[in-house]
């Protein structure tokens, strides 16, 4: 009986696998995606339009209803003629192609490691990338475009900052506050039934100026401490102040010239839900080639863009 010649799904030879592979690998190693911050749904800080990956288009526009106000007709008064109109608030959503390769120096190169190995360090070295441009884009369009600013201390701009205007529990909870009386207001996501105010992301060094120079921070460890919840937005996180879970990131923006002109200082952001957008034409495209010369190449494609988001705040 002859052979048949086949391929299995975890083939080297069968690229849709390492492409599903990869990403998924991008997407445990981002930080958004990995704590759970991005879905497809409304209760998600960024929402992922899946529109364009089965439509033509390079742009998506993102509409959002608010709430209605007023009083109401009370008792027996007329309705007709007294009815509003809700409010309805878009933005677009334009898709940028971002590329990034890896390339072999030749034959003679690959013929030292076994060309599995390769393959596979250059695919985690790419989907590492991919999952870093996923971040540091979300992360610029945020606090490119924020609602409000709220400052450390008794700080009023950042050309006022000075030493000790650190971040604190008393800035959280200003945040919280904040977000409670905004219009509209913010919200975090619901988290095994109960709606958390939102989630703060900092940067190390505000993290370290709020547990170890904030008197109020170890006074409440104990409250602060996280126990028995296994969601990626409380198991992540340094710990909880006014229900909202405190998370450090290093790619928070970072500043050496607020105040006088060489004061150093950061950008915390307060995500609420639909804080962000994300759309994708194609989530990976895979490529892998032999040039004129011998040399292997192996490139990831993925097309994303972010939104300005409407809830930002925390300096």
């Amino acid at each position: 009986m002859g052979a048949d010649w086949t391929f299995a799904t975890g083939d080297e030879a069968t690229r849709k696998a390492w492409a599903k592979k990869f990403w998924i690998e991008s997407k445990t190693d981002s930080y958004f995606y990995g704590q759970g911050l991005v879905g497809t749904g409304e209760d998600n800080i960024i929402i992922e339009m899946p529109e364009l990956e089965k439509e033509q288009g390079d742009q998506i526009t993102v509409f959002q209803l608010r709430e209605i106000s007023g009083a109401g007709v009370a008792n027996d008064g007329t309705m007709e003629g007294n009815e509003v109109a809700p409010s309805i608030y878009d933005d677009a959503v334009v898709l940028a192609q971002v590329r990034q390769a890896i390339r072999t120096a030749g034959r003679e190169t690959e013929m030292r490691p076994s060309d599995k190995a390769m393959r596979e360090w250059m695919r985690e070295l790419l989907s590492r990338w991919m999952a870093s441009q996923i971040d540091q884009t979300i992360f610029t369009a945020m606090e490119t475009s924020p609602t409000k600013y709220l400052y450390g201390g008794d700080a009023t701009a950042t050309s006022d900052i000075e030493a000790g205007d650190y971040m604190t529990l008393n800035l959280v909870a200003k945040a919280v506050t904040y977000g409670k009386k905004a219009t509209p207001k913010i919200t975090g996501p619901t988290v095994k039934g109960k709606r958390v105010p939102g989630i703060l992301v900092m940067a190390p060094d505000q993290s370290f100026d709020l547990t170890e120079r904030d008197s109020a921070w170890s006074q409440s460890r104990m409250n602060a401490a996280v126990q028995g919840n296994d969601n990626p937005i409380f198991t992540g996180a340094l710990g909880v102040h006014k229900n909202v879970p405190l998370h450090e990131h290093e790619r928070c923006a970072i500043s050496t010239t607020w105040g006088t002109g060489a004061v150093n200082g950061a950008l915390a952001s307060f995500f609420g839900v639909g804080a962000g957008t994300i759309a994708y034409a194609k989530k990976k495209i895979w490529e892998e080639k032999t040039q004129n010369r011998g040399s292997f190449t192996q490139e990831c494609v993925p097309n994303n863009d972010v939104n300005s988001g409407e809830f930002l705040l925390a300096a």
